[in-house]
């Protein structure tokens, strides 16, 4: 006959917080029995440092203004799960609101529309304004030429056209098939962003011009990101 001493041991578990996930793990963990959970925080609300700030206090207002203080957004590619870069946080909101639908309806989780980019939004660069004199918006310094945007004089008009025709294929190659387009990305695993453009194809697309290939690419940081 086999004996043994089994002792009851009493688990207690201390959860630094790291935003969502630490909620998550608490839950996770009361749900497989572990009920001794604490999650330290030093606020006096979690979410660390996720975080909108509404400027009004009605929340029936649909035009009230709110500001981002911490992260701002979650990617997000519409029918594309597999392709969204922050599906397992939208999984973990699905699952709280049905967790507390029945008996804790006012904690929903509400999503709320980031806004990336706004064909008006006010662009001023180089010192240059529009035709008007005005402060130009996007549209316009996606239209207007390089020396009405004050870039030099050697950089093509077209140069914004060169920053999606560098990647449309390594999108395309994703859309259709995700494991493939890893495979084709992994063969330029060594480069960044600027050193592909700088070193792979834009001296393919513009082969007489190597020594603009700083400029075009600052032009198009400044321009489609405001990075320049």
């Amino acid at each position: 006959m086999l004996s043994s001493n089994l002792q009851l041991i009493t688990i207690i578990v201390l959860i630094l917080p790291i935003i969502a996930q630490s909620l998550l793990t608490a839950l996770l963990l009361k749900e497989a029995g572990i009920k001794n959970v604490t999650i330290l925080e030093y606020q006096d609300r979690v979410g660390g440092r996720v975080y909108t700030h509404y400027f009004t206090d009605d929340p029936n207002d649909d035009k009230r203004l709110y500001g981002e203080i911490g992260a701002m957004r979650l990617l997000y590619v519409d029918g594309r799960p597999d392709l969204t870069q922050d599906q397992l946080v939208f999984d973990t909101i699905d699952y709280l609101n049905e967790y507390n639908k029945v008996d804790n309806p006012e904690m929903e989780i509400k999503t709320i529309p980031f806004i990336l980019s706004n064909p008006n939004a006010l662009y001023y660069f180089n010192n240059k304004k529009d035709q008007n004199g005005k402060m130009m918006t996007k549209n316009y310094s996606t239209t207007a030429n390089v020396s009405q945007l004050g870039y030099p004089d050697n950089i093509p008009d077209n140069y914004l056209s060169f920053y999606d025709e560098a990647f449309a294929p390594f999108f395309k190659e994703l859309d259709q098939n995700f494991t493939n387009g890893l495979k084709a990305l992994e063969h330029y695993d060594q480069h960044t962003v600027y050193s592909y453009l700088n070193e792979v194809f834009l001296p393919e697309k513009l082969p007489t011009k190597w020594n603009d290939y700083d400029e075009i690419i600052k032009a198009i940081e400044t321009n489609l990101m405001g990075i320049g």
